[in-house]
């Protein structure tokens, strides 16, 4: 499987209901979706925290490669694969009040 994405694999907003399973099944298929599991924590172990470091930082990396530059910036502050996931679900699910307020 490689690293390359074509234009449709791209976040661009408002096919964010199509790139979050697509890249969801990418994470998996890398064994890197353990980072943005809810129950996953940084393991205390230096070699074990050093693997998980490693596997964050390339989880990251996949993310920011496949987003338009304007949403980059909403997300480039989070240093955790985990914190940039959940505030780009916040920014394009949010809740369902915020989601009937958007379409209002």
């Amino acid at each position: 499987m490689g690293d390359s994405f074509a234009p449709n694999h791209i976040l661009y907003g408002s096919n964010y209901g199509i790139w979050e399973p697509r890249m969801k099944a990418k994470f998996q298929a890398q064994k890197l979706w353990m980072i943005i599991n809810e129950n996953q924590v940084a393991p205390s172990g230096e070699k074990e925290f050093e693997a998980y470091n490693t596997k964050n930082a390339l989880k990251t990396s996949i993310m920011f490669h496949v987003i338009l530059d304007k949403i980059l910036l909403m997300i480039s502050s989070s240093n955790y694969a985990k914190a940039a996931w959940d505030k780009l679900k916040s920014i394009y699910l949010g809740t369902k009040f915020s989601r009937r307020f958007t379409i209002l």
